[in-house]
C-alpha cells in the first residue's frame, strides 16, 4: 500500500503532508532496500496500478539513469503498469476535455485548501493533499514536476530504456487507452510492450479497479512477460 493508504501507517492525518516526491524518492527506495535484503543480488520488476504505476515508472527512470552513470547498485529489471496513463487533460478524448479539466483541477484546489482530498468526485477515497496538487499540476501541463524535487523526471522518462509492459482496459474511464498511449509516447527508448485488454482476452472485469477479480488471467500473462518477454495477447 502507498503511504497513508490501506494498511500503511501512519494514517493520512497523522503525518506531515507529502507528495509524489516522497513516494518516489523516499518510500519506494526503502521498499526496494527491504526486498534486496531479503533477496540479495536480485533485480526486481516493479508492478504498479494507476498512481502506483506512475510512481514505479518515475522511480525506475531515475534508477536507470543512476545505473548508467555508475552511481547506484542493483537497479530495476523492468516495469509493468496497469490502468496507468497520464492525466493530462488533452490526453482524454475530445468529449471529455471539459470534464477532465473541471474535475481534476477541482480536486487539486480542494486538496490545496483543505490539506487533503476527502474523497468523492473521480476519486472515492481520501488522498494526501500534496499528492493531489502534484497530480493536478501534471494534468494541467502534462509534465512531472513534483513539489520539492531536484530531478527532471520528464527527461529521465524520455531516457528510460528498460522493458516496460503497459496494460490498459477497455472499460477504464480513469486510465483509458488514449491516456496510456500518451504516457507510452513519453518513453521513446523503453523496450515497450502494449496490452489493451478487451473481452477477447478472457477478462470479464475491465474497469479501473475491478480487474483484480480477473487476476487469475492477468497474473500469469504478466508472469510470462517477465519470464519470457512474451507479449500478452
Amino acid at each position: 500500500d502507498l503511504r497513508a493508504q490501506g494498511e500503511s501507517t501512519p494514517g493520512l492525518h497523522d503525518q506531515p503532508t507529502f507528495g509524489y516526491r516522497e513516494l518516489i524518492e523516499v518510500d519506494l527506495p526503502r521498499v526496494l532496500a527491504a526486498v534486496r535484503t531479503r533477496f540479495p543480488g536480485s533485480r526486481p520488476y516493479l508492478f504498479g496500478h494507476s498512481l502506483g504505476g506512475q510512481i514505479a515508472l518515475l522511480h525506475a527512470a531515475a534508477a536507470a539513469a543512476e545505473q548508467r552513470h555508475g552511481t547506484a547498485d542493483g537497479g530495476i529489471a523492468g516495469v509493468c503498469v496497469i490502468g496507468t496513463g497520464t492525466v493530462y487533460w488533452k490526453a482524454f478524448g475530445f468529449r471529455r476535455w471539459a470534464e477532465a479539466l473541471y474535475s481534476i483541477q477541482t480536486i487539486g484546489l480542494v486538496a490545496q485548501v483543505r490539506g487533503y482530498w476527502p474523497g468523492g468526485m473521480l476519486i472515492g477515497g481520501a488522498m494526501p493533499g500534496r499528492v493531489m496538487t502534484d497530480w493536478a499540476r501534471h494534468s494541467r501541463t502534462s509534465r512531472y514536476r513534483p513539489h520539492g524535487t531536484t530531478r527532471d523526471y520528464d527527461r529521465l522518462l524520455a531516457e528510460l530504456d528498460l522493458p516496460v509492459l503497459a496494460i490498459s482496459l477497455d472499460d477504464d474511464r480513469l486510465g483509458p487507452k488514449s491516456n496510456v498511449d500518451f504516457l507510452c509516447r513519453r518513453m521513446p527508448r523503453a523496450r515497450l510492450d502494449r496490452w489493451h485488454i478487451t473481452a477477447a482476452a478472457g477478462v470479464a472485469h475491465r474497469d479501473h479497479f475491478a480487474w483484480t477479480k480477473d487476476a487469475a488471467v492477468i497474473g500469469p500473462a504478466v508472469a510470462a512477460w517477465i519470464r519470457d518477454r512474451r507479449r500478452p495477447e
